[in-house]
């Protein structure tokens, strides 16, 4: 709303970043919406407000979006990559790669292209390298960020499983993970199926959770129904839930790299300082030579 009458008051003003992504119908988490982000150039960028950002981009390629002037997608997606987190980045790279309606690669080529040269650049073709177009919410999307940092095996999205009543009923779960011990169905379950209009499709919500719990009892039969919200996207919270349902590791966290091992490259530099940094940690630390540290040496400890 605030986006649209902005754009009343300036038709010729470009909408940037979230901003653009709101308006192409992207995903965009909840806190990154209190500023709305304009495009200028460079000669005259303005001054910024609490409620209007300026960035000076200079020229851009653009579109109209429902009468709002707008980046065109893949430089929207290239420039909140680059500056959001791998988890805020991964929201709108899934929505974005489901929007354009396109394969994977070419997509990418798309966003590589239009981020070339600019900063974060990086960053920004590392989290697009990890879009999926299968997750089908931001909170689907926010999940798998999380697994991904904390390094834990990624599951399959939106598997088909038919019913095991042999009634022809096929279920979609958001996550399978199929596992020597069995397989495990994972949910994630935001407010909204159960109270928008436009997802219980004019049933009340009692009705919706009804035939939840019946869906459920049905994946349940040919494995284990992990469920999921946004209150359990917490690092610490979701490791424990994964653990319970023996999702294994498939590296250890502190050895994260962010791109599938088809896209990693182990001479560029990104992955030398990643290196590098391990070795670091992992060499004893020098002892502080500062005289306050060198008092608190040479102080006799309490034991003795």
């Amino acid at each position: 709303m605030l986006i649209r009458s902005i754009a009343a008051l300036h038709p010729d003003w470009v909408f940037c970043g979230v901003s653009a992504a709101i308006v192409h119908g992207l995903a965009v988490s909840f806190h990154l919406l209190g500023q709305v982000h304009i495009a200028v150039p460079r000669t005259r960028h303005g001054r910024s407000t609490r409620v209007v950002v300026r960035h000076a981009i200079g020229e851009v390629p653009t579109v109209r979006v429902d009468g709002m002037l707008v980046t065109s997608l893949p430089r929207t997606v290239v420039d909140c990559l680059r500056h959001l987190s791998f988890a805020e980045g991964l929201v709108i790279a899934d929505s974005a790669l489901r929007a354009s309606r396109m394969s994977a690669e070419p997509f990418r080529e798309l966003v590589r292209s239009a981020g070339r040269g600019l900063r974060g650049i990086r960053h920004a073709i590392s989290t697009m390298s990890w879009a999926d177009a299968r997750s089908e919410s931001g909170g689907e999307s926010l999940a798998r960020a999380v697994m991904a940092e904390l390094g834990f095996r990624l599951p399959e999205l939106q598997v088909s499983v038919m019913s095991a009543l042999g009634d022809g009923h096929i279920y979609r779960p958001d996550f399978t993970w199929r596992l020597p011990t069995g397989t495990v169905y994972g949910e994630f379950d935001g407010r909204a199926k159960y109270s928008d209009p436009a997802m219980t499709h004019g049933r009340c919500s009692v009705d919706v959770l009804a035939d939840e719990r019946i869906r459920e009892s049905r994946l349940a039969a040919s494995g284990r129904v992990l469920r999921l919200s946004y209150a359990d996207l917490r690092p610490d919270r979701l490791a424990r839930v994964l653990d319970a349902f023996d999702i294994p590791h498939d590296r250890p966290m502190t050895s994260l790299d962010l791109r599938p091992a088809s896209l990693r490259d182990h001479r560029s530099p990104s992955c030398r300082t990643l290196r590098d940094a391990n070795a670091r940690a992992s060499k004893p630390r020098r002892r502080s030579t500062s005289p306050a540290a060198a008092s608190r040496q040479e102080r006799p400890s309490p034991s003795r």
